[in-house]
């Protein structure tokens, strides 16, 4: 399944959200379901395989990056478990 870099701009932040999908709207829509689609979506690519990192393509899982050093969700739900 190919992996999605989506960004999201919310109170002067940006979030980086990179899912996994069949097609940019349904990686959009798993993202919107895992409650990571947090303000307003400005652009959304399909990445290369190429260049995607090789633990982003064996687990496929949700990674989300901030602009700033805060814990990251992706950090916070490995924390829950």
């Amino acid at each position: 399944m190919p992996l999605y870099w989506l960004v999201y701009r919310h109170n002067n932040s940006i979030f980086v959200v990179i899912e996994p999908g069949a097609s940019l709207i349904h990686a959009r829509l798993r993202a919107s379901l895992d409650g990571l689609d947090e303000g307003e979506f400005t652009e959304g690519h399909e990445l290369d395989r190429k260049s995607v990192a090789p633990q982003f393509q064996r687990s496929a899982k949700l990674t989300i990056l901030r602009d700033r050093p805060q814990e990251t969700k992706a950090q916070q739900v490995e924390r829950s478990r």
